[in-house]
């Protein structure tokens, strides 16, 4: 999951659109129940369909789901599935962590879980420099995998450096020369991750040696959040090597986040840059006033939104959102904002969900 594809999902309407989500287990025999389970919910958006929708509407979903438990092994689940489906879209995503089985049809797909899970799994980029080249590694907690694009790995094009290797130059001209190639290469590095992002605001861990990364920290932009940095040389390393070195700087960097956050409060709520309140929060995020979004992880409300007016309901209504929360996060996603979750209980203070303005 990265930002890119979740832009995507959240970009797309159709009706029906239905999202299944439910727990599952990693091993057997455990998991033989979630075949079971996966089927009983797919016979469920059936039936809904089928009293709901014309069948010439639903065809090609029809299709899908029945053929949704050949289609998904369970020998190689997680703690949590989600499955999007419409007549021309289908989509598969495992969680390390356990969701609640829900069944929703819509014109849209529930995200929830999904944005959820690039928090909770903590995606960030590792950048490998060396003097050969640098790699970039898609990570999730201690995964890493190396990313795919045209440019890399990204050659680094610099000269070996020694007295009297090139007499009509100098030996600090030369020194200089490399600095800028460098600083080129790490400029191209920067705009791979800017690719690779979509554009969105990113953590990074970096490795390299201190004039590697204090060039990267000085061309870098303001959307690349260096979390970590490491000394030396790993260019050799394999993403099974990395991801042990990496991760527990990244979780470090990660720790501190939540915290600048909770820092940022006093200041926000001086300036008057602070707000909570469901409703407040929404009007003011549809403005694209939302910076960060900070919601605890398992708080969710039903309601319905009528007007860009948020109304609170004790349960489902037609036309309704079985999750206003869900819906608030992807609008402040889309106007570029960010969504920090806190654990269950942190928030309470201030209704279990606020907002850092812009302005």
């Amino acid at each position: 999951m990265n930002r890119i594809l979740l832009k995507n999902i959240q970009s797309l309407k159709s009706t029906p659109s239905i999202s299944l989500l439910m727990p599952t287990h990693r091993s057997f025999p455990d998991n033989q129940q979630d075949k079971i389970r996966l089927k009983n919910l797919a016979n469920a958006a059936i039936d809904r369909l089928k009293k709901e929708f014309s069948n010439s509407d639903i065809k090609n979903i029809l299709n899908k789901l029945n053929n949704l438990t050949d289609e998904i092994d369970i020998n190689h689940l997680e703690d949590g599935l989600a499955v999007f489906l419409s007549n021309d879209n289908y989509y598969k995503f495992t969680f390390s962590f356990p969701v609640k089985e829900r069944l929703i049809i819509d014109d849209n797909f529930v995200t929830r879980d999904l944005v959820f899970g690039m928090n909770r799994t903590q995606p960030y980029f590792a950048v490998i420099i060396d003097d050969k080249n640098t790699r970039i590694f898609n990570c999730e907690r201690e995964k890493c995998q190396e990313a795919v694009h045209a440019m890399l790995p990204l050659k680094n094009i610099v000269h070996d450096i020694k007295e009297g290797n090139f007499p009509d130059v100098s030996f600090n001209d030369r020194i200089r020369e490399n600095e800028e190639r460098l600083k080129n290469h790490l400029r191209d590095t920067e705009k791979i991750l800017k690719e690779l992002s979509g554009g969105s605001q990113v953590s990074v861990v970096i490795c390299g040696t201190q004039k590697q990364i204090s060039f990267f920290k000085e061309i870098c932009s303001s959307n690349i959040n260096i979390i970590a940095e490491i000394t030396g040389n790993y260019g050799s390393a394999s993403a099974s090597e990395l991801s042990k070195l990496i991760w527990p700087e990244a979780k470090k960097g990660f720790a501190e986040i939540r915290n600048e956050v909770i820092k940022k409060i006093d200041p926000a709520v001086s300036a008057k840059k602070f707000v909570t309140g469901i409703q407040e929060i929404w009007n003011l995020a549809n403005e694209g006033r939302g910076l960060i979004l900070l919601v605890e992880i398992n708080f969710a409300v039903t309601g319905i939104i009528k007007d860009n007016h948020v109304e609170i309901t004790e349960k489902l209504l037609n036309g309704g959102s079985e999750d206003i929360i869900d819906e608030l996060i992807e609008l402040v996603i889309s106007k570029g904002g960010n969504v920090v979750f806190f654990d269950n209980g942190s928030l309470e203070n201030y209704g279990r969900i606020a907002m850092i303005l812009r302005y």
